[in-house]
């Protein structure tokens, strides 16, 4: 049986918490920490990963916006459009 984790697509925090979640999976199984990631790419795999027309889509401004908190808590380098681990 699956397991409710209790996503609320109404709550800011539970959206930053899974785009902050979305980069380090990502940047654990398919990207090298030395990869770039670009934020249209992001983007492209938040908005895959939730089930169709259940939840708001991300849109570029909401993940632009935890990106750079992601880099203020020193956790990533945003430049531009590119985000990248700090070694």
């Amino acid at each position: 049986m699956p397991v409710n984790y209790g996503f609320d697509s109404d709550s800011l925090t539970h959206r930053k918490q899974f785009i902050f979640g979305s980069v380090e999976y990502l940047f654990s199984t398919t990207y090298e920490s030395t990869d770039d990631m670009s934020i249209s790419v992001l983007l492209t795999y938040l908005n895959a990963a939730m089930p169709p027309d259940k939840h708001e889509d991300f849109d570029t401004t909401e993940v632009v916006r935890a990106v750079a908190a992601m880099k203020e808590k020193g956790r990533v380098i945003f430049e531009g459009d590119i985000l990248r681990l700090i070694d």
